[in-house]
């Protein structure tokens, strides 16, 4: 604080300007007080008796001069005055009018002389801009997003940016999808729904005010798009809407509205000339390809749309390590099933997965390397058409005369795990989706059928790892702990013990450290539970002495 020194008031004599004020003594500060601000301080200035610091100078203006001044200042301080007071009007309507109108906050008081507090009537609803909070202006606090305030727009944006992860080596940049959407009106709208939807679970779908909203919002826009004769060729952002929003049925289980939303996507695509209509804007295009998979995963039904004829030509794919024991899978493929030319596809898709995933294991784990998540963002076409290849494998019409037969389901399991080592270690797509737990189902109804001691024999590396596939897709759910047990008592049959076995075994036919994660270290404990269990029941060691393990509970033997 600057020390007042007494006013030094000269009468304009000779010297007197020159005259320096006396000396005075600095007081040390022991202690400060913080007094709190009255708001109508400066509102209610003139009628308060506002204390003044004496003037200081040499002369005091006189005459016609002086009133000029004076006038002046009673005329700013009118106008300061009334601002003040529409200001203090303005902030308390603002406060009031986001709080509940039966509370204390709802109401404004003004004092009277007799100290009593008046209700006044409430005021009107100011517009969103005025509305306090970091929410509703962290993002665009000027407001030049194409799309309004209403459903919490600013925050959704604030949450699919902050909370959704980032991947090692994705296909899909948030940030990239983002850019896009705040360019439409629409395409915002709908990524706006996947954010509420992330945030407040699938449950919620149907009654959350924002999805809702947002929700309307796309199909109103989209709607007048497909209205208007001058749009006949569809937008890369229509395409782009459309797709969210089928991928969101998907997400809900409406398996009819999945086949309704295909047909249109299907339709919309077909306007630019194929899906190689859409290279001229690759976003747009990874998305379609992205939606048309997981719904023929989820219809288990044939994809609508091919990478055939690409152009410009896709980049070619990784070369395939060599692998011996790819080679002897293959005659064996060939021999005992009969069907030379779907063992050599099966084993060809397997090569390339082995590619792939080198490809992203040296990107995650190698930082040295001259290697970055580019490279891996430009074999998207490589991951589309490995997702395609697996399900021609599963879906392949050289299977239909022997579907009965357990021996021949072993393409089915191939192609299935394959798509959970894609969909969730390669896309690194949420785990919350349903893909992976929908395919670790059908691996489960698969594996009832057949005799596993026949497998056990003749594809032992296969399948150990199509059991991790199937725990490792169905974590968080009963198939973790099924297919967990089932592992061990395979692992054990051969002599396989512990994690560290495991991946020495599996790596043979496919691995990825990324198998071990937060997210899957679930499956991993209750593998190297049952193990010990099986093992502490077998020796009659420990505290399992004497305990009866139940192979039967999960319905198979496996032969030593």
């Amino acid at each position: 604080m600057r020390k007042l020194r007494p006013p030094h008031r000269g009468r304009g004599k000779a010297g007197d300007a020159t005259k320096k004020p006396p000396r005075t003594e600095l007081v040390p500060v022991k202690q400060l007080e913080w007094v709190e601000e009255d708001p109508n301080f400066f509102a209610a200035g003139s009628r308060l008796g506002l204390q003044f610091v004496a003037e200081t100078g040499v002369s005091r203006p006189h005459g016609s001069f002086r009133d000029l001044i004076r006038s002046k200042a009673r005329r700013k301080g009118k106008k300061q005055g009334e601002d003040a007071q529409a200001a203090s009007r303005s902030s308390s309507s603002c406060f009031a009018s986001n709080a509940d109108t039966d509370s204390e906050r709802s109401r404004t008081a003004t004092p009277t002389s007799s100290g009593l507090v008046t209700p006044k009537t409430p005021p009107k609803t100011p517009q969103a801009l005025l509305w306090p909070g970091l929410e509703n202006s962290l993002i665009d606090p000027f407001l030049t997003l194409p799309i309004s305030e209403v459903g919490g727009t600013q925050f959704l944006i604030h949450n699919y940016f902050s909370i959704f992860k980032t991947s090692y080596a994705p296909l899909f940049q948030k940030e990239d999808l983002l850019s896009f959407a705040l360019s439409d009106a629409a395409s915002l709208h709908a990524l706006l729904v996947h954010s509420a939807l992330n945030l407040r679970g699938i449950e919620q779908l149907k009654q959350d005010p924002d999805m809702l909203y947002h929700q309307g919002e796309t199909i109103r826009l989209i709607n007048d798009r497909l209205k208007d004769p001058e749009q006949q060729v569809a937008s890369d952002a229509t395409i782009f809407t459309v797709a969210n929003m089928t991928h969101l049925e998907i997400l809900s289980g409406e398996l009819n509205g999945t086949k309704i939303h295909m047909d249109g996507l299907e339709a919309l695509v077909k306007s630019r000339g194929g899906i190689q209509g859409l290279e001229s804007h690759p976003l747009t295009r990874k998305a379609t390809m992205w939606t048309d998979i997981v719904a023929a995963v989820a219809l288990d039904a044939p994809p609508r749309f091919t990478l055939m004829e690409l152009w410009p030509p896709s980049p070619p794919p990784p070369e395939p390590s060599y692998s011996s024991i790819a080679h002897r899978y293959k005659t064996k493929l060939s021999n005992l099933t009969g069907l030379p030319s779907l063992a050599e596809e099966t084993i060809s898709t397997h090569l390339a997965l082995r590619s792939i995933t080198a490809l992203k294991g040296t990107i995650c784990f190698s930082p040295n390397s001259s290697q970055g998540p580019l490279d891996f963002e430009t074999s998207a076409h490589t991951i589309e058409s490995l997702e395609r290849r697996c399900l021609s494998i599963i879906q392949s019409p050289l299977l239909e005369p022997y579907s009965p037969s357990p021996i021949h389901t072993i393409y089915s399991l191939f192609g299935r795990a394959s798509l959970i080592h894609i969909m969730v270690f390669m896309r690194e797509s949420p785990r919350r989706l349903p893909f992976a737990r929908i395919l670790s189902n059908r691996i489960r109804d698969c594996l009832g059928s057949v005799d596993l001691s026949v497998f056990q024999i003749q594809y032992p590396e296969l399948l150990m790892w199509v059991l991790v596939m199937g725990g490792l897709g169905g974590a968080g759910t009963e198939n973790q702990m099924w297919f967990a047990g089932l592992l061990a008592r395979a692992a054990r049959a051969v002599g396989v013990v512990g994690v560290s076995d495991m991946e020495m075994v599996c790596s043979e036919w496919l691995w990825t450290r990324l198998y071990m994660d937060e997210v899957t270290e679930g499956f991993w404990a209750d593998f190297e539970v049952v193990q010990g269990m099986e093992s502490a029941a077998e020796e009659g060691e420990g505290d399992w002495k004497g305990m009866e393990v139940d192979e039967g509970s999960l319905g198979y033997r496996f032969s030593a």
